[in-house]
């Protein structure tokens, strides 16, 4: 089944219902869906699709836009009244104090990015369509996952990585660029695979 990207409000203040009429954008770096950085800045989906689309709908109301780790937006959307974001699977946890949209965009699920030398010992766990059994290599004890700090993977994938998260095999980057850094760590062999959305990994 697809996932999909979803517009995220903040459940307890509606966008009506802003007193000073401004909505806090808090934006995230997540290449090619949202482009904080370099010569693409402001050119990925997500990004076009809030300035071209969503914005001139929006008459009435002012903009501010933060640029945060996915963390920090994740807490922006808890404790701000007017905080509002774009591009988050849903999930029972973020359901406690978000409101989702319908869905805008369909979402493959994840891969997993590993080094060309590390792909044989992954055999074991690939079922008949050369997809990785995630729950089976994880009770194997072998090799760690590299994961970003507060996002989601879908509901099946974090269910598996939440209990590990954090520690030797399943370490948290928090960067401002994780993707990158993420990529890095698994070719720098500091851990054997990432999970990775496919457009992400070209």
């Amino acid at each position: 089944m697809s996932r999909a990207l979803l517009l995220a409000l903040l459940l307890a203040a509606p966008l009506a219902q802003a007193d000073d009429g401004v909505i806090e954008w808090q934006l995230y770096n997540q290449p090619p869906l949202s482009m904080l950085d370099g010569a693409n800045r402001g050119q990925g989906v997500l990004n076009l699709g809030l300035n071209k689309l969503l914005l001139p709908r929006l008459l009435g109301y002012g903009h501010r836009f933060t640029e945060v780790p996915i963390k920090r937006l994740m807490l922006a959307l808890k404790t701000q009244p007017h905080a509002c974001a774009f591009g988050l699977l849903k999930n029972p946890e973020r359901e406690a104090f978000m409101q989702f949209s319908l869905p805008i965009l369909p979402q493959l699920p994840p891969g997993v990015v590993v080094r060309r030398n590390e792909f044989d010992a992954l055999q074991p766990f690939l079922n008949r369509d050369g997809a990785l059994r995630l729950k089976d290599w994880l009770a194997s004890g072998s090799g760690r996952v590299g994961v970003t700090d507060g996002r989601s993977y879908g509901l099946a994938v974090d269910e598996l990585l939440m209990p590990l998260r954090g520690t030797a095999r399943v370490p948290v980057v928090a960067a401002d660029a994780p993707v990158r850094n993420l990529l890095q760590m698994v070719v720098l062999g500091r851990v054997e695979m990432a999970p990775s959305l496919p457009y992400e990994a070209r």
